[in-house]
C-alpha cells in the first residue's frame, strides 16, 4: 500500500531526527499529519504530504544540526524552516501558525505553546512528543480554518481528523473547554460546522444550510498549482481570500477585506514577527 509505506518512512525519519535532537537536549513535538495520524485505529493508514516538528527555543539550533549532516536547510519562510531528507519533505516550525501582522493569530500562538508545554506523550519507544489532546483539537481547526478561508480549501480529511480526535476527548469538560477557545479565537462558527459534518459523515442524517455550503465547497475541492515566484504566490493568496468573502461571512468572524489589509501589512511591516 502506497500510503502506508509513505507513512512508515516519515515515521521513520521523525523518529531518527527527534532521536539526534534529543542527543542535544532538544524535546520534538510532532504537528499536523503525523501526530493526528496516531489518534487513528491505523495510523500509517491517513495520508500526510510531510514531517511537522516544532523545537520551540531550539528552532535555530534544530536547524544548524541538520545543516551538520549535510542537508541544505532553506530558511526564507519566518513561518518555518524546510528540508528534504531521503526525498522525503520536513518542515521545522519556528511558529504553529502564521502570525505576521495578525493580532488573533499571536494570540492563538501563545496559547498553542502554552499548550506544547503541558506534559506531551511519548510515540512508541520514539523520542518524538505528541502534544496533549487540547493542543491537537486547537491547532488541527486553526490550521483547517487557515486552509478554508485563505488556501485552497479544506478536504474530508479534515473533518475526519475532527471525527478521530473527539473520539479521544477526556471529558465533556475537556471538549466545553474546547469550544470555549473557539469561542476566545473566533473559530467557533467553522469548527461547529466541521463538528456538524463529522456527525453527518459518521451518523448520516439532516445538515443545516451552513453544514451544505461547507460539504458543498469540500466536494469541489481543487488542488492549485505552486506559483513560480514569491510575488505571484501572494497575488493568487489575496485573489483567493478575495473569492472566499462568503466564507468570511458565515465561517469567521472579520471579513475577506480586514484579512487582505492584515496579510498586506504582515508582509510589508511584520516581516519578523514577535509575540
Amino acid at each position: 500500500m502506497v500510503i502506508e509505506q509513505k507513512d512508515t518512512s516519515q515515521w521513520k525519519l521523525a523518529c531518527q531526527l527527534a532521536s539526534l535532537y534529543a542527543q542535544h537536549g532538544i524535546k520534538t513535538y510532532l504537528l499536523k499529519g503525523i501526530s493526528f495520524a496516531s489518534y487513528y485505529p491505523k495510523p500509517f493508514h491517513r495520508p500526510s504530504t510531510d514531517v511537522d516538528i516544532c523545537l520551540l527555543e531550539d528552532f535555530d539550533k534544530g536547524n544548524s544540526l541538520v545543516e551538520q549532516m549535510g542537508v541544505k536547510v532553506d530558511v526564507s519562510e519566518t513561518k518555518h524552516s524546510h528540508f528534504t531528507i531521503n526525498n522525503i519533505h520536513v518542515e521545522n516550525h519556528q511558529f504553529c501558525i502564521g502570525v505576521k501582522g495578525n493580532k488573533r493569530n499571536k494570540m492563538i500562538e501563545r496559547r498553542l505553546r502554552q499548550l506544547l508545554n503541558e506534559e506531551a506523550t511519548p510515540l512508541g519507544k520514539s523520542n518524538v512528543l505528541r502534544p496533549v489532546w487540547m493542543f491537537n483539537a486547537l491547532f488541527s481547526m486553526c490550521h483547517a480554518q487557515t486552509h478554508f478561508l485563505i488556501e485552497e480549501g479544506i478536504t474530508l480529511k479534515h473533518v475526519t481528523d475532527w471525527i478521530v480526535l473527539k473520539k479521544h476527548v477526556k471529558s465533556d469538560d475537556e471538549l466545553n473547554a474546547f469550544w470555549r477557545e473557539c469561542e476566545l479565537f473566533g473559530l467557533f462558527k467553522f469548527a461547529r460546522t466541521i463538528d456538524e459534518l463529522a456527525d453527518y459523515v459518521y451518523h448520516g442524517g439532516v445538515i443545516s444550510d451552513l453544514g451544505k455550503m461547507m460539504l458543498q465547497d469540500i466536494l469541489d475541492h481543487k488542488q492549485h498549482e505552486e506559483s513560480q515566484s514569491k510575488t505571484a504566490a501572494h497575488l493568487n493568496i489575496l485573489k483567493m481570500i478575495l473569492a472566499n468573502g462568503w466564507k468570511y461571512k458565515y465561517f469567521s468572524d472579520t471579513t475577506a477585506f480586514r484579512m487582505v489589509l492584515t496579510y498586506i501589512f504582515g508582509h510589508l511591516f511584520d516581516r519578523a514577527p514577535k509575540l
